[in-house]
């Protein structure tokens, strides 16, 4: 049997939906495996949107910004809560973001690779006050 799958795409940028989207075509995926065993897949899937740094530097000012600001600047956040640091005692609201790429590439060996951006932003009554980044994504 010869099938050659390759540059599948993904793309997942409804919070909401992808958990439910994925755990429902995981059996799928795990039946098809061994029929596809002899097959190379290359797949490659991104899970929500990238956000852009730059336009924090560019568009949101620490202390004046709000969380309008915010929105309209990276779009809705994937994640609210609050975040009580050791460098600073009081409790701030605080929203996240993240992205991820993953690419598996079967056909031999099975190899796979996995990158994430996660972004927070940081609010004291409504203001923005700072972010903090963490990437494994290639620059």
């Amino acid at each position: 049997m010869a099938c050659n799958l390759k540059n599948e795409t993904l793309m997942r940028n409804d919070r909401r939906d992808w958990p439910s989207w994925a755990f429902k075509r995981m059996p799928l995926f795990i039946w098809l495996m061994p029929m596809l065993g002899g097959c190379a897949i290359d797949m490659n899937i991104h899970v929500g949107r990238r956000p852009n740094l730059e336009i924090i530097e560019q568009r949101l000012r620490p202390g004046q910004s709000t969380s309008d600001d915010v929105l309209a600047a990276l779009g809705p956040p994937r994640g609210k809560g609050r975040a009580m640091l050791p460098i600073d005692p009081v409790q701030r609201d605080m929203w996240s973001y993240s992205y991820l790429q993953a690419a598996v590439q079967t056909g031999g060996e099975t190899q796979g690779d996995m990158r994430t951006l996660i972004l927070f932003i940081y609010f004291e009554q409504d203001r923005y006050i700072g972010y903090m980044w963490f990437s494994s994504l290639a620059d």
